[in-house]
């Protein structure tokens, strides 16, 4: 899959620093009760099922699910359209059909989507369900300073990945790093001191660290010249009725925050 600036291709469109999302999740978690969520009969439409488009993303949509993981986002986008009372399918197509598909109003909703201007004449977003973290990670023996921004490791031997466009900002930059072709491959040379940084997502290096078993040696330093891009359900505006399946979407991701759920979700991804 070739990523695009921000380091997938779903994410070309609008960032925001991890403190502001954290603001964000916590207003809507903290100001609300179970009482406050409970969705209003007439809201509820005859719908009692939804399809929604995704391309394989691990640990976001896994296309084919490892020891019953499907993909954090997934399974999120089932547990609070469950607790709605509506069940949630997943299709999993090319990003360019995606895209394509929810523009021209042939499926309800795509996944793992950030809120990019040049589509908001044809979709609505959910409040964020996840999101993509851009980090510099390091063996937890790494004893050089602190890592702000890439800038920062110009002294040191990093690891860009073939066909992403991270590695194609450490070439812009000119930061000495190696290519390499997967993220099992990249955290592997860490652990043996083969290189000192990689340039990465967190969220999939945490994914990818749980199955290595290899979690308690690597360690992440977050950028302040780089912005975390949350993820959303995004609901075609041509689908009828989306704005009452967005309005239940959030009433179940609301649900899912406060009793744990969400959490437990994602735990079992890091």
């Amino acid at each position: 899959m070739i990523y695009t600036v921000s380091g997938c291709s779903h994410c070309t469109g609008y960032t925001i620093p991890f403190s502001s999302l954290f603001l964000i999740l916590t207003f809507f978690i903290g100001n609300l009760s179970a009482d406050d969520l409970t969705t209003s009969n007439n809201h509820i439409t005859e719908t009692t099922d939804i399809e929604v488009l995704a391309t394989d993303f691990p640990p976001y949509e896994l296309k084919e699910p490892v020891n019953g993981l499907e993909g954090f986002d997934v399974e999120v986008l089932k547990a609070a359209y469950q607790r709605v009372g509506i069940q949630a399918r997943v299709l999993f197509v090319p990003w360019k059909r995606v895209v394509k598909s929810v523009e021209l109003g042939e499926v309800a909703a795509m996944l793992s989507c950030v809120d990019a201007e040049k589509r908001r004449s044809f979709v609505a977003v959910s409040d964020p369900i996840s999101a993509l973290t851009p980090v510099l990670a390091v063996h937890t023996g790494y004893s050089g300073p602190p890592l702000h921004s890439l800038e920062d490791t110009r002294t040191l031997k990093g690891i860009g990945l073939r066909g992403y466009a991270f590695k194609d900002e450490l070439s812009k930059l000119a930061l000495p790093h190696i290519v390499l072709d997967s993220n099992e491959q990249a955290l592997l040379f860490l652990i043996m001191g083969r290189a000192d940084v990689f340039y990465t997502i967190k969220e999939n290096a945490a994914y990818t660290s749980k199955k290595l078993g290899i979690t308690d040696k690597i360690r992440y330093f977050e950028l302040s010249d780089q912005h975390i891009s949350p993820f959303h359900l995004c609901f075609s505006k041509h689908w009828p009725d989306y704005e009452t399946l967005l309005e239940l979407f959030n009433d179940g991701l609301k649900l899912i925050q406060l009793d744990g759920t969400y959490k437990a979700i994602h735990d079992r991804y890091r």
